[in-house]
Formats: structure tokens, sequence, C-alpha cells
């Protein structure tokens, strides 16, 4: 499956790209721009940093960062991304149950 060119979080659009190789880090979100991913990663390596980056996107555009510093946003979304990623992993069942019902 390819990477979707966009994620919709609430009512923002935002787009998905591929960064250049001289990227210093595996992925970044930013409000205005969106979320880029550094070109080159393992599979999974890649869906975890994009979670990751869906995380800052939820909470930037809800409000949430308001609530937490910027040392604990980071540490927040880096645990609840891996998180979410292993449970994913390891329940797939689960994962085809949630798209189901949230049609």
């Amino acid at each position: 499956m390819r990477l979707p060119k966009y994620i919709d979080v609430g009512p923002t659009r935002y787009p998905i790209v591929k960064g250049s190789k001289d990227m210093e880090d595996r992925g970044w979100f930013i409000y205005d721009k969106g979320i880029v991913l550094a070109p080159g990663m393992l599979k999974d390596m890649e869906a975890e940093v994009l979670l990751h980056e869906v995380f800052h996107a939820i909470m930037y555009t809800f409000n949430i960062t308001d609530y937490v510093k910027d040392k604990l946003e980071e540490k927040l979304v880096t645990d609840l991304s891996t998180a979410l990623a292993t449970v994913i992993r390891q329940n797939p069942k689960l994962v085809k149950y949630l798209q189901e019902r949230l049609k």
C-alpha cells in the first residue's frame, strides 16, 4: 500500500510528503506544511514515525499542546506512537473491527 497523500485531522487536511535525503530527523509536523517523512526508512519504522507525526497533528489541531510543555509533548507522542504501533501490529483483528465500526 502506498503512503497516503494527506490525512484529515478534525477540520484540517494535512499533506504527507517524503522529504529530502539530507533530513536530520526521521519526520516532522508543521501546522502549515503538514507531515514530512525522511526517505529510505524501513516500512515498520516509517509507519511508526508517521503515527508519531499524526499524534503531533492531533495535539495541535485539538489544542492539546496548550496543556503540555514541549518536552512532555515529545515524550507523550513518542510513547503513544510506539504503544499504538505495537497494539496495531499485535492485534490485526482489532484493527479490522475498528475500521468496520468507525465507517
